[in-house]
């Protein structure tokens, strides 16, 4: 029996990193932080939209052009969005961490359980596409015709699920 525990990575503070513009549609700005897991880090706003993103607060960001730019309420987005409008493609650069095992039992007080005879562990945590963990957790549910319990880590969270065989 395993039980997984959460193992949080420090990001750095965004004033800290170094920043690449893009332009999307509408005169949008998108940033992407010069940083490997440039999926987890991308910034945007908008000339005509909403200035509530990070609670309406005016944030600095160090460009790699030497230059700095002030955005008044920018959001984080996801890499999704930013192909989308940009055609920039930072999809598989994305921190993730994750088990699959063929049973999950809630433990009270615990914020992940026990996942039970795994069949997959990050050991640390993995550059690749977000939803790495649950394709994964698909794959071996159609491979081995049974459920398989999943849990992901990221740096903004983590969630956890169940895949069924198709």
């Amino acid at each position: 029996m395993k039980t997984i525990t959460p193992v949080y990575h420090a990001t750095p503070r965004h004033e800290n990193i170094r920043w690449r513009r893009y332009r999307g549609t509408a005169g949008a700005i998108w940033l992407v932080a010069d940083v490997p897991n440039q999926g987890d880090h991308i910034i945007y706003w908008s000339p005509n939209g909403s200035r509530e993103g990070y609670g309406g607060a005016t944030l600095t960001f160090n460009l790699d052009t030497g230059e700095t730019i002030r955005l008044q309420g920018p959001w984080h987005r996801n890499s999704d969005d930013l192909f989308s409008d940009t055609g920039i493609d930072v999809r598989n650069k994305h921190y993730t961490r994750g088990v699959l095992a063929l049973e999950h039992k809630f433990v009270i007080f615990s914020l992940h359980g026990k996942y039970i005879d795994v069949v997959h562990e990050d050991t640390d945590r993995v550059l690749g596409l977000f939803n790495c963990i649950e394709r994964m957790a698909q794959e071996e549910a159609n491979r081995r015709a049974v459920p398989i319990h999943f849990m992901v880590e990221t740096i903004g969270g983590s969630h956890a699920g169940v895949c069924t065989p198709n």
